[in-house]
This record gives structure tokens, sequence and C-alpha cells, in this order.
């Protein structure tokens, strides 16, 4: 085996190269507060402290999924979604066609509806119109799948939830609701991946010439009602989101060039 001849001096430079570079990052360490005194103290000085005004987010504590849930899950398929209604004290979980609404406040009851057989791609809580369902009726489920829409009544009760079904639901016409919000008095508005603002439009009973509940699309033009959506032009600057908000009893759309539409 070939032996190569060690030279001792760029040995010893190296070892002292090598050194330095050592004491250089041990000098910048120092620099830094030591991450026990940074927690046992309310700031350190090298940071800057937090705004009083501000409330730092504690967790009181946590509540974990009752095992009937984590059941349901594993016979999943497709897809799940979740999201949260404080409202009402729930937690919403979508998995595939079945819709659960779990009660965070206790940790173990939560309701079910299992009567869809598509996919649940959306859900949203919004109020009800005035004069349209029983009073019993506090608020609306709005559950969207690739081809309908559906809507849900919700009465609250202390333990438990009850769900009504209302059989008010329109076609998608393929669309997929990225997003879905409800005003104060009733009107809900929807956003689809084809870009465009949508609007369902719904009554106690049908009327000479409108349906119990149908959608339109929201251009501003009173003839777009009556206009088919295959008829409807793309957008030519598409809508990615919406919100409302309810001080200014406002809808704010951005698109996908970062601008924003409203709408009043």
């Amino acid at each position: 085996m070939a032996q190569w001849p060690i030279d001792a001096e760029a040995t010893d430079m190296l070892l002292k190269l090598a050194a330095k570079t050592v004491d250089d990052q041990l000098s910048r360490e120092q620099k830094y507060p030591e991450l026990g005194d940074f927690l046992n103290t309310d700031f350190s000085s090298t940071y800057v402290p937090i705004d009083p005004r501000h409330q730092i987010l504690r967790r009181k504590r946590a509540i974990s999924l009752p095992d009937s849930l984590f059941e349901q899950y594993n016979l999943l398929q497709c897809r799940c979604f979740m999201g949260l209604f404080p409202e009402i004290n729930r937690v919403w979980i979508t998995i595939d066609h079945r819709l659960f609404l779990w009660n965070y406040s206790d940790g173990n009851n939560y309701e079910s509806y299992e009567e869809l057989d598509q996919v649940i791609v959306n859900v949203a809580l919004v109020r009800p119109k005035r004069d349209t369902f029983d009073e019993k009726v506090e608020y609306l489920l709005v559950i969207a799948t690739p081809i309908d829409v559906h809507l849900l009544g919700v009465s609250t009760g202390s333990d438990s939830h009850t769900l009504y079904i209302t059989n008010m639901s329109v076609p998608t016409d393929n669309v997929a609701m990225r997003s879905i919000v409800g005003t104060p008095d009733g009107r809900i508005f929807m956003n689809g991946n084809d870009g465009r603002l949508w609007e369902i439009d719904y009554q106690a009973e049908e009327g000479w010439f409108s349906k119990k509940c149908s959608k339109r699309e929201v251009i501003g033009n009173p003839m777009s009602y009556f206009i088919p959506s295959f008829l409807s032009q793309a957008r030519v600057d598409p809508i990615v989101n919406i919100v409302f908000d309810e001080s200014r009893r406002t809808i704010y759309g951005l698109t996908e060039g970062s601008n924003i539409e409203v709408r009043t």
C-alpha cells in the first residue's frame, strides 16, 4: 500500500486554522442569549420586547378527537376536510361524502350527516333569511360537492344540535366552490374555480318565474339571472377568494392578478 509523506508544518497550520474557526463561531454564539435564559425571563435585551397590547396565545387545554371519529377516518377513500364553527362550538369534519360536527366543548358528542353520495369539498355556516324556514332553524349549513350545493337547517341545543333536510340544492355545473360566505340577512355568496362570483337565491315556496332554490352569477347585470352559466364568458381576472366584512356589509374578492373587487 502506498504511503504519503506527512508534512508536519502543513498539519500544524491546518490545526491552527481549524482552532481559529471554532473560536470565531463560539464568539458569534456568545452574542446571542442562551435559550434557558430566554425562556426564564420576560424578554431578552437582545430581542425587541412584545407589545403589551398584543395578546399572547396560550394553550389552556388539549381535547382529542373521540375514538369513534378516528374509526370513521380510517374508512377514508378520497378526501378529508375540516374547519371551525365557533358560533355553534363545533369542528366540522368531512370524510368523503359524510359530514361530522364535533362538539369541542365536551370533546365527546358529535352529529353526522351521511345522506349525500358525492364527496364534500366545502362547508360553510350562514344565517338563514327571515320567514323562510321554521323558527327552530337558526343557521344553514351550505354543503358543496363537485355536483351540487345543498342547504341544511341547524338548530342548536345545550348538548346536541339538530339537522334539518330542506330539500334545497343547486347544481354547480362542474364548478368547485373554493369559498362560501353568508351575510346577516341570509344572502349566500360563493366563489368557484371558474373565477366567478355566485349567489344562491332561495325562498320558502316556488314562484311563477322563480325556483325554490337557484344560483346566479353576480356581475351587476339584472339579466344575468336569466343567462345560463355555459353562455357566460370567462373572466379576464378570475376571483380566487372572497370574504365578507360585516361592519361595512361588503364582500371583497381577491383576484388572480392580486386586485381587490368590492361588492356592496
